[in-house]
């Protein structure tokens, strides 16, 4: 039976069957489990809430788990959808690095120790505040004329959320129909293709950053990869050009 010795306790286990060999290996991570328990005579036993370094529970602690637990939820969800696109799979995989928040941007880079000026620091669109993902995707006030470009093709008025996955996700509310969110997801990796591939010819070539061309290069992408992808998109680019959202909802 398990008791107290001069302080510590000693546990003793009993077995109703012989072992096979994968209980011992079952067995040598148990130990190892137990023996990060510290158990103290004195104290009593309590109830602790994990989620809270005081050991206490709170509204706000348990609200913040749930959120953290949504989160990951939301990113796997989001992840595994970009390889069912049918868009390249190096746009994929620069959506996927997005939502991971693995992309080499300034602030990312900062953290793993690479030390950059404070002009090298700034966002290559508005040299106005540190580069971060959120920002040089959703929030800088150069990248956003992008969207409502966009946006203006089927009238949806909508407020970019700071958040890089939150951004991502409010595109399935944005659509009436899963057909217009399928084409809306593939707008959507242009858009951050075409953004990520301006900012590095900006920062690696030294190009001026040219919104309207930036623009044009998105209504030529969207149209070819829509092509590409589905072959009821049978539209030609002067027709998708006078008239993006007859496209879009056909």
């Amino acid at each position: 039976m398990d008791n107290w010795v001069e302080n510590e306790w000693k546990w003793q286990f009993y077995w109703r069957r012989t072992w096979l060999q994968r209980d011992q290996i079952q067995w040598s991570t148990f130990q190892h489990l137990l023996s990060q328990v510290n158990l103290v005579k004195q104290d009593q036993d309590k109830w602790v809430w994990l989620a809270n370094s005081t050991g206490d529970f709170s509204v706000h602690s348990a609200y913040t788990a749930f959120h953290n637990l949504q989160h990951i939820s939301q990113t796997n969800s989001v992840c595994g959808g970009l390889w069912q696109l049918g868009i390249p799979p190096t746009a994929a995989v620069l959506m996927w690095r997005l939502v991971q928040n693995a992309l080499p941007t300034v602030e990312n880079l900062q953290s793993r120790g690479v030390i950059l000026s404070d002009s090298q620091g700034r966002c290559a669109f508005c040299n106005e505040v540190q580069e971060t993902s959120s920002h040089l995707f959703f929030c800088c006030r150069i990248t956003n004329k992008v969207w409502h470009h966009c946006w203006s093709w089927i009238s949806i008025s909508t407020v970019l959320h700071q958040s890089t996955l939150e951004n991502v996700c409010q595109y399935p509310y944005l659509c009436l129909t899963q057909h217009e969110r399928s084409k809306w997801d593939i707008i959507r990796s242009v858009v951050i293709w075409c953004i990520w591939r301006c900012r590095n010819n900006k920062i690696f070539r030294g190009e001026n950053v040219d919104v309207e061309r930036l623009k044009n290069n998105i209504d030529h992408m969207v149209w070819s990869w829509l092509k590409i992808n589905n072959e009821l998109f049978c539209y030609s680019f002067d027709q998708w050009m006078a008239s993006p959202a007859a496209c879009l909802k056909a």
